[in-house]
């Protein structure tokens, strides 16, 4: 007996001891420093190349629609070229990471399901930037006004400008988290935001922490791939007289779309991580 039980207490111990250290692993995951996300992020785009080039150029082709019409609908093609982007995005990462083939007419046919779901949360995000936008207002009129002469009411004004910022960054970062929840096939938008926003508490500043690498990365990556098409075009008009006026926009057009799928697959990275190290905690 007395066998027995030190065999039942060392297998005990053991599946403790398992467990804490698969419980540190997935900490340990979202732990490590968000530069983590980043090459991850840039791995994953690299090796499934064959999903996301296609996916930039088919945006960059109803980006190209958008010049024969008129500046209205200039806006309403391109703000659809980037949801077309998002939701494929999402389509293309979320089926990769279960293990499922996938092809690329897989997810141009079927990746815009969510789209009336994801549009209302479009619309919730617009309304929790309203802060953003007093603020920007505000400035103007501070500006205008000469407010910051006044040191009393200058500081009044960056009190309210960290109050408005406090206030858009806690509502956004359940709601951009909703944008990834809301591409889940049956899932509905309130119950995405109710989702997302349980599973950010407490974890905000780190997210906030993430978006500031991500946009930090976006700066360089674009730097890095504009810098060199300027240079080509200053040395063509220089040394040739070839003047290329559309060389560079099409060249930013490229890393904007790109920035999009990249943030997308970077931020549906982090949601995983999240999930595992909520249910760690159940």
């Amino acid at each position: 007996m007395a066998k027995k039980r030190s065999r039942v207490n060392k297998d005990t111990v053991g599946r403790s001891a398992v467990k804490r250290q698969e419980l540190k692993d997935k900490t340990s995951n979202l732990a490590l420093t968000p530069w983590r996300h980043i090459t991850k992020t840039f791995r994953f785009i690299f090796v499934n190349w064959k999903l996301f080039l296609p996916l930039v150029l088919v945006a960059l082709a109803t980006y190209a629609v958008s010049f024969c019409v008129s500046e209205d609908a200039m806006i309403i093609i391109i703000v659809f070229a980037i949801i077309m982007l998002w939701l494929a995005t999402m389509f293309f990462v979320r089926r990769v990471m279960a293990g499922e083939k996938v092809k690329f007419r897989d997810g141009l046919y079927n990746a815009m399901t969510p789209l009336i779901s994801t549009l209302m949360i479009f619309v919730v995000l617009v309304i929790q930037c309203l802060p953003i936008m007093l603020l920007v207002i505000g400035y103007s009129a501070a500006i205008e006004t000469h407010l910051f002469g006044n040191m009393f009411y200058g500081s009044l004004f960056v009190l309210f400008a960290i109050l408005m910022v406090v206030v858009s960054g806690y509502l956004l970062s359940g709601t951009l988290m909703a944008l990834i929840s809301v591409s889940t096939p049956g899932m509905y938008p309130l119950t995405a935001l109710e989702l997302t926003h349980e599973l950010m508490m407490g974890k905000r500043l780190a997210f906030v922490l993430r978006i500031v690498v991500l946009m930090v990365a976006i700066f360089i990556m674009g730097v890095v791939l504009v810098m060199p098409v300027l240079l080509v075009g200053l040395a063509l008009y220089n040394f040739g007289g070839i003047e290329t006026p559309m060389l560079v926009p099409i060249m930013v057009t490229v890393v904007a779309f790109f920035a999009v799928i990249y943030a997308g697959v970077y931020l549906y990275i982090y949601y995983r991580d999240l999930l595992g190290m909520d249910a760690s905690k159940k």
